[in-house]
């Protein structure tokens, strides 16, 4: 019987085993045989795409485990690339990881550290015998007033006699959860592409200061230890861009009063300088 229509095909792995069952009973068998290939049944292979399918739909684009994932390996690449294109930024940030001080620890034993949930402690007048303390600079008057570090990165807001950190930050409530707020102003200059960080802590205690960096992720607090600039993709807008410097203002956070030490670190270089916080001493 020939058959090559649709209808009849349904039924030829019947009619073949038909036929070898008779070649077999003759004594005709001639060792030939074929090879049937049918379909899963759809019952048994469902459970295994849709759990593949479940599993996808955690990945999608639109999903906020790609999107964490995204954001953490794009903040894992750029760590890379710091860590091994500028060694001086990574012990820089060793050590601000290594002195974070614990909650509770104090300035001086009269003076509180800013603990968790709370507010510091009222401000007192700047020290007048920090030690060491920084001389101003005029490095380019009357662009910017005088100021502490050295070329490529200058760091003005200081008020003389000395580097005091005395002007308060107005636009601001006062005080505030991680300090008392004040503003400086990061000064590079304009032929220098690349990384600056800025830490500081204070002389006794290694309570840290406290940055603005600008930049949120997630539910992450963009207040941290250090401020991180990069010159070509800042995340704080650019206060003055010209042929010789560009300039970002720093929200820095300081707890009390107090001698501190502040430290610019950038791809081929560093300097630190101590300065005295707190508020102006009335006479």
């Amino acid at each position: 019987m020939n058959c090559d229509f649709p209808p009849c095909l349904a039924y030829r792995p019947t009619l073949d085993l038909h036929n070898k069952e008779k070649q077999v009973e003759n004594g005709k068998d001639t060792d030939d045989f074929e090879i049937e290939i049918t379909d899963i049944p759809q019952d048994e292979g469902g459970s295994v795409s849709m759990a593949f399918l479940k599993l996808g739909s955690h990945f999608s684009p639109k999903s906020q485990a790609w999107r964490f994932s995204l954001v953490a390996g794009t903040l894992f690449l750029v760590l890379l690339v710091l860590v091994s294109s500028f060694p001086s930024l990574l012990d820089t940030a060793w050590e601000l990881f290594r002195k974070s001080p614990a909650s509770g620890l104090s300035l001086t034993s009269r003076q509180q550290y800013v603990a968790a949930n709370s507010l510091p402690a009222p401000l007192g007048p700047a020290p007048q015998n920090c030690p060491s303390i920084a001389h101003l600079h005029d490095f380019d008057h009357p662009t910017f007033p005088p100021g502490v570090g050295s070329s490529p990165v200058w760091v003005v807001g200081f008020s003389a006699p000395g580097a005091r950190l005395v002007q308060l930050d107005t636009a601001v409530h006062q005080p505030r959860q991680e300090g008392w707020a004040y503003r400086m102003m990061i000064v590079v200059t304009s032929n220098y592409f690349g990384f600056v960080v800025l830490s500081g802590s204070s002389l006794q205690g290694n309570v840290p200061v406290r940055f603005n960096n600008g930049l949120s992720i997630a539910t992450q607090d963009p207040v941290t230890t250090f401020f991180l600039l990069h010159t070509e993709h800042a995340k704080m807008p650019v206060r003055l861009s010209d042929a010789h410097w560009r300039a970002w203002n720093v929200p820095v956070y300081v707890p009390a009063a107090g001698c501190y030490y502040l430290k610019a670190a950038w791809a081929g270089g560093s300097w630190q300088v101590n300065f005295a916080a707190g508020r102006i001493d009335s006479p």
